[in-house]
Parts: structure tokens; sequence; C-alpha cells
């Protein structure tokens, strides 16, 4: 997956060895709010912790079993967008997050919509979900916008600040993605 540069003037782009630092001082900046929603978030507190998330990124997108890009202003880090990827099912769950300083510029769902454009048009999954905590109405709400369909709710599926907590599910289809990126202007 190539960079892109979005209409907000960010840059989306493959994290490098020397962003861990960047990465994990975005995040303490939003910790507090971060954790309501990401599992991960309180099991990455150093910058070894990124370092490895780094370098496990670059091996996962080698085998094709994960994109992750950073969101950058500049040198900081904005947020984060990226998927894990089913090969045998064709199927990719696609994550996201940014700090809260850059919330409200459309800046996530324009960032969802260039991963959705490289993991439909060039990767060829057949599948890609999106799970957001049912609570997470800013999350949940961006699938909405970009026309993933509400499958229902995983009970239980996520685990926030070791809480069992019930997700939204939501999936797009190659064939709605075609049918919907052929009405945009």
């Amino acid at each position: 997956m190539r960079t892109v540069t979005l209409a907000s003037g960010l840059v989306m782009r493959s994290y490098r060895p020397e962003d861990a630092l960047a990465l994990l001082v975005a995040i303490d900046a939003d910790r507090d709010r971060l954790a309501q929603w990401m599992p991960w978030v309180p099991y990455s507190t150093t910058v070894a912790d990124f370092a490895g998330f780094i370098s496990g990124s670059h091996r996962q997108e080698e085998s094709g079993t994960a994109f992750h890009r950073g969101l950058f202003d500049g040198q900081v880090v904005a947020g984060g967008c990226g998927a894990s990827v089913d090969l045998v099912n064709r199927e990719a769950e696609a994550g996201y997050w940014l700090g809260a300083a850059y919330e409200g510029r459309g800046i996530i769902g324009e960032s969802v919509r260039a991963l959705l454009h490289f993991l439909f048009d060039d990767y060829e999954v057949h599948r890609v979900v999106i799970r957001a905590a049912v609570g997470n109405v800013r999350s949940r709400a961006v699938a909405e916008r970009l026309g993933f369909a509400l499958e229902g709710i995983q009970r239980e599926a996520l685990m926030l600040d070791e809480i069992p907590t019930d997700a939204a599910m939501y999936s797009m289809l190659a064939p709605e993605w075609r049918n919907r990126k052929s009405r945009e202007p």
C-alpha cells in the first residue's frame, strides 16, 4: 500500500523504526480516552513496545496478513489506520484511531476510504469488517458514513480495561464497495 496525502494535508504512510517515540507520544497524549475503546492501548507503554509493533507490522505486510499506516502531521503522529487480513477467507478487519486534536475534520473517514480502495481494488479482499465497542459512537459513525452494514452485536467480544464489552460488527462486501464507488463524484 502506497503513501497517500490526504485532503487534510496529513500523510498516511507505513511506520518507520524512527517513528516509535512519536507513536508513544501520540498515544500518551490521549491514553485515557483511547484506552476506553482500544484493548491494545494499556499494553503499549514504552518506545520498545512501539518499536516491536513497527517491526512486526513490516513482517505482517511482507506476508500479506496486515497493513498498518500512521497518519502524520509532519513528524507528529496524528492517528493510525490499518487492517489485519485473513488470506484464506479474503476478509480484512479494519481499525483506526485519531488523536483528539485532529477529530471532527473527516480525517478518519478519508483514511479508511483510502484503506478500502487498497483492500478491495488492489489487494482484492472480498469482505472488510469493522468492529467497535457498542458505546464508541464516533467509531461506529465512521463505519456507518462509509456505508458499512451493521451485522449485529457480538456479546462481550472486546476486553476494555479487563471488562468484557459488547462490540458492534459492521461489514462491507466487494460488490457493495464497487457499487458505492461507482456513485462517488
